[in-house]
C-alpha cells in the first residue's frame, strides 16, 4: 500500500511525548492481531502508525537473499527498492539485532535522507526463532522521545510472526515481484544479477538450491551462479546438472522432474525429490537455464508455478541485455590486432589489482616491453609481415606469462604484464625469463625479435599511471644501455639490487652507443637546428606587449621547446614564491598555484642568489629534501632551476620539469637560458 505524504500544513508539529508513543504502538499492535490476512495485518498497523505519529513515513521489509526488501510502505511519495544490511540506520538494526532510536537524524551519518522533514527515525528489527525475518522503519517529521526504543515490544510481537509467514511462503505477491523485477533491470553487474536472479528463484519455487546457467558461444551450459540453504548436504556437481538439461520439454515454460526421472547417481545421493528446469529463451533461442532442486517438495502449486515462469522470461530479457553489453565492454577493451588488452582494458585491470594488493597488502609490479627496432622490421618486411610478428609476439607473452598475471597492447610494438603478488625480485627473474623465451620461440619462427623491458613495483600512494611511467623510465634506461635487456626501476633510483642479477640475465650496452645513461638530448634539438628554434620562440616573446603575455608566451614556448610536460614561473615577493604563471600537458596534474617562503627551499633560493641555475633529477645520488618532497608530490622526475633576473634582480624563478627519468643535456640546458634572458630583457623594455 502506498500512500502520498501529505501536506506539512495538515500535520502536527508538537512533540510527541512517551505516553502518545507508546499507545500508538499498542493500538497498531491490536490492529495487526486482529486481521484475518497477513496483509491486512501489516498494510493496517502501518496505517495506524503512520497517522498516529504526526504523519509519519513508515515501511514494513522482509528479509530474503542478503537484503529488506519491502513489503508495505505508508506515508513515502518515494521509497527504494531494496536494502542492503549494511544501510543506513536500518543496516545498523540489523547488524546489531537490536532497535536503533535516533531523535536528531542530523546528528547521525548513518541517516540515508529520503525526505528533508524527517528529523527522528527508529529501526525495529523483527527477530523470531529463526532469526531475523523482517523490519519495521518509521521516520517523524516531529522528534520522537527517549525511551521510544523501549516501548516496542507489542509490535514485534505482533508483526513477527506475520513477516515470517509471509517471507517464508514461496511464491511472493504480485507487488514484491514487480519490486524484484524492477531491481533487477536496474542492475548493470552480471555477477550481482546472476547471483540475486539464482537466489530468488527460492522465492518462488520450494527448492533448497538453484543455479543460473549462460549458454557460451559454442552452446555450453557455463554457471554464472548458484546459491542453497544454509547447511545443505551434499553438493551436485555442474556437469550432471548441464546432463540434466537433456530433459527439458521444449514445449512447457517449465519442466518439472520427479524422483522417477532423477535416477543419476548425483540426484539419488543427495536425496534430491523434485528438479525444476527453467530454459531462458530470447526471439526463440535459448541463450541460458535456471535450475532449482528440492530434497523436500514433493508438488508445486500453480501460483508457484507461474511466479517461477514470469522470473525466468525477466531474467532472459535482462540477461540478454547484460551479455550484449558485456560484449561491447570486451570489444571495447580488446587490442582487435593480437585479442590482449588494449590501453583500456590494461587501465581497467591495473586499477583493479592495486586495489586488490594494497588491501591484501601483497606486492605487485608492472613490466613493460618495447620490440627491439621493429620499425626496421617493418620498413624492410612490410607491416602485414610485422602485424604477423607481433601476433607471435602477443602469442609467446600470453603462454609465458604466470598464473594470475595479466598481458595488454599498449599500442605498436609496446607490451604491460602485470603481476598482483610478485615483489620486484621475483619479477625480474620472471620477466627476464619472458624475455629470453620470447626470442627464443620468434627465432624458430624464422624472425627473432628481441625485447627491451622495464619494471616498476607497487609503493604506498602509486596509481597505475604513476606504474607505467616508471617502468617506461626504466625500459628506456634498458634502451639506451644497449636494448634487449631489462632493468628495475627501483635499480636506476636506489642502485642495484645486492642480490647477483638472474641466470642469463642480458645487460649488454651496444659498442657505438654514445648515449650515456640517464642523459637524453631533448628530440628537437636532435632533429632541427636548435638556432632556428630559438630564433622563432624569441620572436614570439618579444612580439608581446605585456608582462603578463611574456610570462605566458615563455611558458608554452619552453614546454613546446623543450618538450617539457609542465613549466612554472614563481615571482618572488619578499620572502615568498608567488607563482604567477604555468603550463601543463593535460595529464599533468600541478595542483594549486604556489605560495610559500622561499626559505624552505635551499636549492631554489640559492638558484636566486647566485643567478646560477640548476638541474635536478632523482637520480642525483644527494638530492636535496625540500626539492626531492617537490618533485615526488607532482610526480615528476627531474627540474632545471633557472632564475629570471630582470633589471640586475633576481624577478622570479623558472621551473622546467620532466616526467622522464633524465638529467636536462648541456643543449636543453643553453636553450632554456636563451629563451628565459630574452623574456628577462623584455620585461625589462617595458619597465618605465
Amino acid at each position: 500500500m502506498i500512500r502520498p505524504i501529505p501536506d506539512g500544513g495538515g500535520r502536527e508539529q508538537a512533540p510527541l511525548d512517551l505516553a502518545r508513543v507508546e499507545s500508538v504502538f499498542r493500538k497498531a499492535a491490536l490492529v495487526a492481531g486482529a486481521a484475518f490476512t497477513t496483509e491486512a495485518a501489516i498494510d493496517g498497523a502501518l496505517t495506524v502508525l503512520s497517522d498516529g505519529l504526526a504523519g509519519a513515513a513508515v515501511a514494513a521489509y522482509g528479509s530474503a537473499n542478503g537484503h529488506l526488501w519491502p513489503i508495505a510502505i505508508c506515508g513515502y511519495a518515494l521509497s527504494p527498492d531494496r536494502l542492503g544490511f549494511d544501510e543506513g540506520i536500518v543496516g545498523r538494526a540489523v547488524q546489531t539485532s537490536a532497535v536503533q532510536l535516533v531523535i536528531d537524524t542530523a546528528s547521525d551519518s548513518d541517516f540515508l535522507r529520503i525526505s528533508a522533514e524527517h528529523v527522528s527515525e527508529i529501526a525495529i528489527p523483527l527477530v523470531t526463532s529463526a532469526g531475523l525475518v523482517g523490519l519495521i522503519d518509521i521516520e517523524t517529521v516531529v522528534p520522537l522521545p527517549p525511551g521510544s526504543d523501549l516501548l516496542v515490544g507489542p509490535l514485534v510481537e505482533a508483526l513477527g510472526g506475520r513477516l515470517a509467514e509471509m517471507t517464508a511462503a514461496p511464491a511472493m505477491c504480485q507487488s514484491a515481484m514487480t519490486r524484484l523485477f524492477v531491481y533487477l533491470t536496474a542492475l548493470r553487474d552480471l555477477t550481482l544479477f546472476a547471483q540475486t536472479t539464482a537466489s530468488c528463484l527460492g522465492r518462488m519455487l520450494p527448492v533448497d538450491s538453484s543455479w543460473l546457467f549462460v549458454s557460451d558461444e559454442s552452446g555450453q551450459l557455463v554457471c554464472l551462479a548458484e546459491w542453497a540453504i544454509p547447511d545443505t548436504s551434499e553438493a551436485i556437481s555442474e556437469e550432471s546438472l548441464r546432463v540434466l538439461s537433456r530433459s527439458i520439454d521444449q514445449q512447457c515454460e517449465m519442466t518439472v522432474l520427479s524422483t522417477d526421472d532423477l535416477t543419476a547417481p548425483a540426484f539419488v545421493n543427495a536425496r534430491i525429490s523434485l528438479a525444476f528446469l527453467l530454459p531462458l529463451h530470447v526471439h526463440g533461442k535459448q541463450i541460458g537455464l535456471l535450475v532449482g532442486t528440492s530434497r523436500s517438495a514433493a508438488s508445486v502449486d500453480r501460483n508457484q508455478a507461474e511466479s517461477a515462469v514470469l522470473l525466468a522470461a525477466h531474467t532472459a530479457a535482462s540477461l540478454d541485455g547484460l551479455l550484449a553489453l558485456e560484449r561491447e565492454q570486451r570489444i571495447a577493451q580488446t587490442d582487435m590486432l593480437t585479442g590482449l588488452l588494449n590501453r583500456r582494458g590494461l587501465a581497467s585491470e591495473l586499477s583493479l589489482a592495486i586495489d586488490v594488493c594494497q588491501e591484501m597488502r601483497r606486492p605487485l609490479t608492472v613490466a613493460l616491453f618495447d620490440c627491439d627496432d621493429f620499425k626496421a622490421i617493418n620498413d624492410r618486411a612490410g607491416h602485414a609481415f610485422g602485424d604477423g610478428l607481433l601476433i607471435e609476439v602477443a602469442r609467446a607473452f600470453t603462454r609465458t606469462c604466470p598464473e594470475g598475471g595479466s598481458v595488454a597492447r599498449l599500442g605498436g610494438d609496446e607490451f604491460v604484464i602485470v603481476l598482483p603478488g610478485v615483489g620486484a625480485d621475483e619479477a625480474l627473474a620472471v620477466v627476464e625469463r619472458i624475455r629470453s623465451e620470447i626470442e627464443e620461440r620468434t627465432a624458430d619462427a624464422g624472425f627473432p625479435t628481441m625485447l627491451s623491458g622495464g619494471l616498476a613495483a607497487l609503493a604506498e600512494g602509486v596509481i597505475g599511471i604513476d606504474l607505467l611511467r616508471m617502468a617506461d623510465q626504466a625500459m628506456y634506461v634498458a634502451k639506451i644501455r644497449g636494448k634487449n635487456s631489462v632493468v628495475a626501476y627501483r635499480d636506476i633510483v636506489v642502485g642495484p639490487s645486492k642480490d647477483p642479477p638472474p641466470e642469463g640475465a642480458s645487460r649488454r650496452r651496444s659498442r657505438d652507443s654514445r648515449a650515456e645513461a640517464g642523459t637524453v638530448r631533448s628530440p628537437l634539438t636532435e632533429t632541427i637546428e636548435s638556432l632556428e628554434h630559438a630564433r622563432q620562440a624569441s620572436a614570439a616573446i618579444w612580439a608581446e606587449k605585456s608582462v603578463e603575455g611574456i610570462l605566458d608566451r615563455l611558458t608554452k614556448m619552453l614546454g613546446f621547446v623543450m618538450g617539457a610536460p609542465a613549466v612554472s614561473i614563481l615571482r618572488v615577493e619578499g620572502d615568498r614564491f608567488i607563482e604567477v604563471e604555468r603550463y601543463a600537458l593535460n595529464d599533468v596534474v600541478l595542483g594549486e598555484l604556489a605560495d610559500c617562503l622561499v626559505a624552505h627551499f635551499p636549492v631554489s633560493r640559492e638558484v636566486l642568489e647566485t643567478t646560477v641555475p640548476q638541474a635536478l633529477s632523482v637520480m642525483d645520488e644527494h638530492l636535496d629534501a625540500a626539492e626531492a618532497s617537490v618533485l615526488t608530490d607532482l610526480r615528476m622526475q627531474a627540474v632545471f632551476l633557472l632564475p629570471l633576473v630582470v633589471d640586475g634582480h633576481a624577478w622570479g624563478l623558472v621551473e622546467i620539469y620532466d616526467t622522464r627519468l633524465r638529467r636536462f643535456s648541456d643543449d636543453d640546458q643553453s636553450l632554456s637560458r636563451f629563451l628565459v634572458d630574452q623574456a628577462a630583457r623584455k620585461i625589462e623594455s617595458l619597465s618605465p
